[in-house]
């Protein structure tokens, strides 16, 4: 039996299953495409109205860890022996409007359309847009086929990412271990 998505074919007996999980089909597919991967720092965390009680909070915590931050480090571990690259970063500007770097709140930065329909309800009427010059430059940057300015990751501790839109912090800062607490050894 052979399944074809895209451009891959994986070829299996009747035993196997599908999808395989997506650590196992990154350890063996795709290693010479260049990866660009990430997370938002609340995905499910931030303080809209409504989840302002620490118990949502925390909740909300464990699934932004175990559904999406930990999904990168893990990624680039698959990725290791890649012969392209992947790169991390974690986008970390706190929306007025929803209390934190919530779930998919770096989209309108990363295609620079903070003026896009809906957006100020999302984040604010005044979300920066050095930021998202920033990050959108980035990202054009990578899709014509320059890897990014930061180090690759491996998905070991202290691995590199860009953080972008940390409170205090110039708008695209490259750190290491934003993801050391949600990397399993």
């Amino acid at each position: 039996m052979t399944t074809t998505a895209r451009s891959c074919s994986v070829r299996s007996s009747a035993t196997t299953s599908f999808p395989v999980p997506v650590a196992e089909g990154l350890a063996v597919h795709g290693h010479g495409v260049p990866l660009l991967l990430g997370a938002t720092g609340d995905e499910f965390d931030g303080g809209a109205p409504g989840i302002r009680n620490a118990a949502a909070r925390a909740a909300g915590t464990r699934l932004t860890d175990t559904l999406f931050r930990a999904a990168c480090p893990r990624a680039a571990a698959s990725r290791r022996d890649a012969t392209d690259g992947t790169w991390l970063y974690s986008f970390e500007w706190p929306s007025p409007v929803l209390g934190g770097a919530v779930h998919c709140a770096d989209i309108p930065f990363f295609f620079d359309v903070l003026d896009a329909p809906s957006t100020a309800e999302v984040l604010g009427t005044q979300p920066p847009p050095e930021l998202a010059t920033c990050m959108h430059a980035d990202l054009a940057a990578f899709v014509h086929g320059r890897p990014p300015a930061w180090e690759p990751a491996t998905g070991r501790l202290g691995d590199p990412a860009r953080e972008y839109g940390r409170p205090g912090a110039v708008p695209a800062a490259d750190t290491a271990g934003v993801f050391d607490p949600v990397v399993v050894c």
